[in-house]
């Protein structure tokens, strides 16, 4: 009878119990097409890419099921005249202009519906969130028309101070509470174009960021493409308010024309302009390019020289991976160093160099592992933690502490922080908090005699560079003038460097007797000291302070192609945007 009992609460427990909540995971892949392809667009339920391929005169609509390997054909080259073309929020239609009607046709294919005649030149087509009707863009107005045809009506038209102004690309963003929201393109050209959000049911339109091609992702994102610089970003958006919620940061420098799915997938189109193929550079004090370093790669990051300057440490993202890679300063070489699937970055060499700290997300968080310099051994894990990430930017001359910042990732969480882990023996580290505070603090880096630490913070409503005494704290001093991010010091302790919006600069500085800080000179400008708006560095320095490491883009290859590329689950790479 007692087991008979058991079977049952055992069998209630199964048929009751929440089942398991599935991890999502970050997939990606590249899709493969009959020929080069244009205009990429994922259905809202996730599960086909529709995408146009020919010339402007002659060009055929594709459909290719993600469940399939081969793509279909649903409309051919004699009925479309534009590249404009949308899906409808149920999954199951695309409108498209053909000669000079709008029309509609099934995702399966079969006989293409004419809705309407065409007015004038389309710059965009969007069906509204109940899939009853369509918006399509004539010049400086809206159109709407029944979804089974009809007569057009002017839905929105440019305001008098928007004369001149085209209005293109709409789309409507939704979220589960019934909020919705039109983003849609205003400008006269695409130097000067301003996504813009409009409340159909009020008439209130909010100008949001210059960019073009929006589109609205479920995680609460806005998704663009920038021109400058140039590549799809996203932004916190709330619809509801209609306005951004947070810092934009970027997704593909390579890539436009973004799409975004209601499960989270991201397709756009991965394009050749340089293909974000970069290679490391020396420059001298005034910014001349003394001579490249490595090999070329896809989307050099966070350049680190080891203590013997033999080679330097980069995240390389290579085939939408990201890894840690090492140049040989000698020899036109790189080397894998880390192989895992999940993303690696932020590399630290250790004092001895013969190994590297490293960020790392392949427990799902931002973790801190250690593994040789020679590539030897697995990945060692030094700090592992839930609900916070942990990013390592400076290990001690004499190897007993590793500076990082975290981030907690829960509610509640006041920001970024600085820690540090010292060793005390057998390869044990301990946890201690330096500066926590309401602020943003991150990149630590600490003076050659550790009686220093430089940082940044934002406290003063701008991202500033900061001296305080370590490891007690006192003795606080500001270094930059205009705004600064990563700070680098020289060797001797006898300058800190920093970067000004793209400038290099160097602050004299003297930690003894007292502290003491001079007035920064500019050294140099160039692209690529920095992104991610400063949380990063994009250089790094030998030990004399005479030359600097960075990088600059190789010229494209005329004979790459564009290619699809497909990104499931996309906000797993930029939970922690501001650092991968």
């Amino acid at each position: 009878m007692l087991g008979v009992l058991l079977a049952l609460i055992f069998a209630f427990f199964l048929l009751f119990s929440p089942a398991p909540v599935a991890e999502a995971r970050l997939r990606k892949f590249t899709l493969p097409t009959n020929s080069e392809p244009s205009r990429p667009r994922i259905s809202p339920n996730g599960r086909h890419v529709a995408y146009l391929t020919g010339p402007d005169h002659g060009r055929t609509l594709w459909v290719q099921d993600l469940d399939q390997t081969q793509p279909r054909s649903i409309v051919g080259p004699e009925a479309i005249r534009d590249t404009a073309f949308a899906w409808s929020p149920d999954s199951r239609f695309i409108a498209f202009r053909g000669e000079d009607e709008l029309k509609k046709v099934s995702v399966s294919g079969g006989p293409v519906v004419s809705l309407c005649e065409a007015i004038g030149s389309f710059a965009g087509i969007a069906w509204t969130p109940e899939s009853d009707s369509i918006i399509f863009t004539s010049r400086n107005r809206l159109f709407e028309v029944s979804a089974r045809g009809g007569e057009p009506e002017l839905f929105l038209e440019a305001e008098a101070q928007e004369e001149g102004q085209a209005l293109v690309t709409p789309m409507f963003a939704t979220t589960g509470e019934g909020a919705v929201a039109l983003l849609y393109v205003q400008g006269t050209t695409v130097a000067d174009a301003q996504i813009v959000a409009f409340d159909p049911s009020s008439g209130r339109r909010e100008p949001l960021l210059p960019g073009g091609l929006p589109t609205f992702a479920p995680s609460g994102h806005l998704v663009y493409d920038r021109l400058n610089p140039r590549g799809i970003w996203a932004v916190p958006f709330s619809v509801g308010m209609m306005k951004t919620t947070g810092e934009p940061f970027p997704i593909s420098e390579n890539g436009t024309l973004p799409s975004v799915s209601l499960d989270g997938t991201l397709v756009y189109l991965e394009v050749p302009a340089g293909t974000g193929l970069k290679r490391l550079v020396w420059r001298d004090r005034k910014g001349n390019v003394l001579g490249s370093i490595g090999q070329p790669q896809p989307g050099i990051r966070q350049p680190a020289l080891s203590p013997d300057g033999k080679r330097i440490a980069v995240l390389g993202i290579e085939d939408g991976e990201r890894d840690i890679w090492i140049h040989d300063v000698d020899r036109p070489i790189k080397t894998r160093l880390t192989t895992h699937e999940g993303p690696d970055f932020w590399p630290t060499w250790s004092s001895r160099g013969d190994s590297l700290a490293f960020a790392s997300g392949r427990t799902g968080g931002r973790d801190i592992y250690l593994k040789q310099g020679d590539g030897s051994g697995e990945a060692i894990p030094l700090l592992l933690t839930e609900g916070t990430n942990e990013y390592p930017t400076d290990w001690s001359r004499d190897g007993s502490t590793l500076l990082f910042f975290r981030l907690p990732t829960g509610a509640g969480g006041t920001g970024y922080d600085i820690f540090y882990l010292r060793d005390k023996g057998n390869g044990n580290y301990e946890e201690v908090a330096f500066l926590t505070t309401p602020f943003d603090e991150i990149t630590p880096q600490l003076s050659p005699d550790k009686r220093f630490i430089a940082y940044v913070s934002n406290e003063s409503g701008a991202k500033e560079v900061y001296l305080q005494g370590f490891p007690g704290g006192g003795n606080r001093r500001r270094v930059s003038v205009n705004g600064g991010s990563a700070p680098r010091w020289h060797s001797g302790g006898s300058e800190l460097f920093y970067v000004e919006g793209e400038t290099l600069m160097a602050a004299p500085v003297s930690t003894s007797p007292t502290l003491t800080v001079g007035s920064p000179e500019v050294l140099f400008s160039a692209s690529g000291l920095t992104f991610n708006q400063g949380t990063a560095y994009g250089y790094d320095l030998t030990p004399e302070g005479d030359k600097f490491i960075t990088w600059e883009t190789v010229e494209a290859d005329t004979d790459a192609q564009p290619v699809i590329r497909v990104v499931q689950n996309w906000y797993e790479e930029f939970r922690d945007r501001e650092q991968d």
